[in-house]
């Protein structure tokens, strides 16, 4: 019996590099890409916005803050988790830059307004 490692080994075997891809299919991949990534970017930005952020108390800012900073890194290793595990890792990783920095700005803006 076959284990889901091997399977995953095999998938990746006969999984094609992207440059190997056809002109369609890696336009495809981009298009999904800059889509997933325009969108991350766009509700984080709404998020930024809506949310009422002014309400931030002195003795909450820094439990907030921290929960920010525990949401980036909370973020940043499932990226890099899913990363690891894509077929097409770089990217993968472009996708998942465009989510980490955004909210990263987003969290320490956080104090500030």
């Amino acid at each position: 019996m076959r284990t889901s490692q091997q399977r995953d080994q095999d998938k990746e075997a006969a999984a094609p590099r992207f440059d190997q891809l056809s002109a369609r299919r890696r336009r495809q991949l981009l298009t999904v890409a800059a889509i997933r990534s325009f969108a991350s970017v766009t509700v984080l930005t709404i998020a930024y916005f809506l949310l009422p952020f002014t309400r931030l108390l002195n003795g909450k800012l820094i439990a907030e803050f921290a929960a920010g900073v525990l949401l980036v890194i909370v973020v940043l290793t499932m990226q890099t988790l899913a990363t690891l595990r894509s077929r097409y890792p770089l990217l993968r990783s472009v996708e998942a830059m465009a989510t980490t920095i955004p909210l990263l700005i987003v969290v320490f803006l956080l104090p500030i307004t």
